[in-house]
């Protein structure tokens, strides 16, 4: 699930706009309010992918970003809304990914989502994943798996090694984004090493691994984003 929080001043023309003709993929989970007080406790709150937000409601588009950074370890993909040219340069010159200059139509909000969800996925990440004995620094595309194991998680890497970290898998889920995808209670799966889908007997294929993941219907919606990720890829 892609959560994406708008902070924004017309709610309900954003609404209609991102659900226009059910264009928006169910894929999508969108957070609304036209509050921009405390937005540091609504980002550790919601944990959003995307932030839309509009510069009406704001001071500052730069000293916001930078303040983010600062606060929060795990930056959301930034899109500004604003009537004013000059402040949107002044946005993307600072780092936001995107400013659509208002008034915005539904195409271009969706357009928007698309930028940041290629974005996201091919942005390589360090991820930082401590045990008792030793600290590892590794990169998203270096992990293939995270397998539960009572009060462990096995961490899978691509190749082929692993080690184990006293932790929960639900943590992970918490810390990880795309392309990191939980497909069962026990499996947080890379979706960029997907190689096939067993639809019938409900399990996957991941590059360079011969045994089968298993889903469960409860995270059919991880499924979903993998085919779309995949054909987006090819």
């Amino acid at each position: 699930m892609i959560k994406v929080l708008a902070i924004v001043s017309d709610i309900k023309e954003m609404q209609n706009s991102l659900t226009l003709e059910g264009d928006t993929p169910s894929y999508y989970k969108f957070i609304f309010t036209e509050n921009p007080n405390n937005l540091i406790g609504l980002i550790c709150l919601h944990r959003p992918d995307f932030i839309f937000i509009d510069f009406d409601l704001i001071g500052c588009p730069a000293s916001l970003l930078a303040d983010i950074k600062t606060i929060y370890k795990r930056v959301p993909l930034l899109i500004g809304l604003s009537p004013d040219y000059r402040r949107g340069y002044t946005a993307l010159k600072s780092g936001y990914i995107d400013c659509i200059i208002k008034p915005y139509t539904p195409t271009l909000l969706l357009l928007a989502l698309q930028k940041c969800k290629n974005t996201l996925l091919k942005r390589e990440r360090s991820i930082i994943i401590s045990t008792p004995k030793e600290v590892r620094y590794l990169l998203s595309s270096e992990i293939r798996m995270l397998k539960a194991d009572n009060n462990y998680v096995i961490v899978t890497l691509a190749d082929g090694n692993s080690f184990t970290v006293f932790n929960t898998l639900s943590y992970f889920q918490q810390s990880l984004d795309l392309p990191f995808l939980r497909v069962h209670k026990s499996y947080i799966i890379n979706a960029q090493m997907v190689s096939r889908i067993n639809y019938g007997k409900k399990f996957l294929n991941l590059k360079g691994c011969d045994s089968y993941v298993p889903f469960t219907k409860k995270y059919e919606e991880s499924l979903l984003l993998i085919g779309v990720l995949k054909k987006e890829a090819i």
